[in-house]
């Protein structure tokens, strides 16, 4: 790396250091190059400066001036982002200097169950979350921004219950930035299973719009966003409990949409002609690998022999269906019943599949063994270097604006009981998924793997 060149992202640091180490990982987990400098250098040109209030008030207190400190650091840079603000006079005060009077303080927000909503007009920022309602997480008080008179100029992008949570104004010829959150995310967090990473929304999503809005193409982006609807179970005949696939081909016709049927193996000779050669047909639902047998936690087992016997048993079976019924089919597993362990990926990566796919990320048989940044990540793959990809429900959309803002693909995922009143509710999900990236390629899940090999973004 040039040293004389300017950097992408600058970190203001000081003592305690948990604040600046955050946004450090931050901004490097997004791609970006980034570099800590201590509240006491000249702060070098840089295209993002990244600091919060406390390093910013010592900064002053260094120079003895509160205007020359903010000269010095606005000056060096294009676009700055400041977080950390707590409800004291001193931080008030910094406030109301750096927005012009535009913001005066920082309050507790006022509703327990507020919401957080992302403005429209500002996508270069926001991206697919442009519009959208996004849950609080339960039990975690807030802080927001209280507006004053001076606040011509100054964009809102994210409200909380109503109050400015994440703010946008210039300054000194600056672009700057206020979150109005207290702490960043820690990427290396151990999490647990069930938990969503919306439950880190009000300390990641902010830092991650402003380092995307002002770095654009500098930091990992995904310019062909991927799609596909996976629907577990059935058999290839013309109804499947509440599921027709008649009706489901009308629906993909309909709203150009791609799916696959994620296949028992243990079914591969009861398939019906007439289905089948319906998907063999081009544009027709393709298939994937789901389970062996599909019995209780087959793969959550640690036996490696028998999951080894398992994994390659299943592609002998697909591989039988294919050659009787014309289908080609994915090399892509769905767990059974969402149940594995750590020693089925790795029998799946010896068995020579391209990946695996489940609703859960975390192995049945671990506990608190992923980082925030596994969850992040287009795919986990510390488990033998093994993609596993995440999907979702059709429910949430913001699950799926985070997975695609991230460069993530948006893996749907149903059973036959969700069409009990028919495919509206899935033509209507799919298009408001559409909506929130207009780039959308939907797909199998072999290309979704391919294009996204060992979960690297494009």
């Amino acid at each position: 790396m040039n040293e004389n060149a300017p950097a992408q992202v600058v970190v203001l640091n000081c003592e305690p250091a948990t604040a600046h180490r955050n946004a450090f990982k931050i901004a490097a987990f997004m791609g970006a190059d980034v570099r800590c400098v201590s509240v006491a250098s000249q702060v070098p040109r840089c295209k993002c400066l990244i600091t919060d209030v406390e390093s910013l008030a010592q900064a002053a207190d260094a120079m003895q001036s509160a205007d020359s400190a903010l000269r010095n650091l606005f000056g060096s840079a294009e676009h700055v982002c400041i977080f950390g603000w707590q409800p004291t006079e001193r931080h008030a005060a910094i406030l109301k200097a750096v927005s012009s009077g535009g913001l005066v303080r920082v309050q507790p927000q006022n509703e327990s169950q507020a919401m957080f909503h992302v403005a429209e007009g500002h996508g270069k920022w926001t991206g697919p979350f442009s519009g959208l309602p996004v849950r609080a997480t339960e039990g975690r008080k807030e802080n927001v921004f209280v507006e004053g008179s001076g606040k011509s100029g100054q964009s809102v992008i994210i409200r909380l219950g109503g109050e400015p949570f994440f703010v946008r104004t210039e300054c000194g010829g600056s672009q700057v930035h206020f979150l109005a959150s207290c702490e960043l995310a820690d990427l290396d967090q151990k999490v647990g299973r069930g938990t969503s990473t919306l439950d880190w929304f009000s300390r990641l999503v902010p830092l991650l719009m402003f380092l995307r809005g002002a770095l654009a193409d500098g930091v990992w982006h995904n310019d062909r966003p991927q799609a596909c609807f996976i629907i577990d179970d059935p058999l290839l005949r013309q109804r499947y409990g509440y599921f027709h696939f008649r009706r489901l081909m009308e629906a993909m016709r309909h709203q150009a949409f791609a799916a696959c049927i994620a296949f028992i193996p243990w079914n591969y000779r009861r398939s019906r002609k007439a289905v089948a050669e319906l998907l063999s047909s081009r544009g027709m639902p393709s298939l994937c690998v789901h389970g062996c047998d599909h019995t209780g936690g087959e793969f959550a087992s640690r036996d490696v022999e028998l999951l080894r016997g398992k994994a390659q048993l299943a592609l002998d079976r697909m591989r039988a269906h294919a050659r009787s019924s014309g289908i080609p089919f994915d090399d892509v597993m769905v767990f059974p019943q969402g149940c594995f362990s750590v020693e089925a990926l790795k029998a799946l990566n010896g068995a020579g599949y391209l990946a695996a796919i489940n609703s859960d990320l975390h192995p049945s048989t671990e506990t608190e063994v992923l980082e925030l940044r596994d969850l992040l990540s287009v795919a986990v793959t510390r488990f033998s270097n093994f993609p596993l990809f995440g999907r979702h429900y059709p429910k949430a959309i913001e699950d799926f604006a985070l997975d695609l803002f991230l460069g993530k693909p948006a893996l749907l995922v149903e059973h036959h009981a969700y069409f009990r009143s028919g495919y509206g509710a899935l033509q209507a999900f799919v298009a408001r998924l559409n909506a929130l990236d207009e780039r959308i390629e939907w797909t199998n899940p072999a290309t979704v793997c391919v294009c996204n090999q060992n979960g690297r973004r494009r």
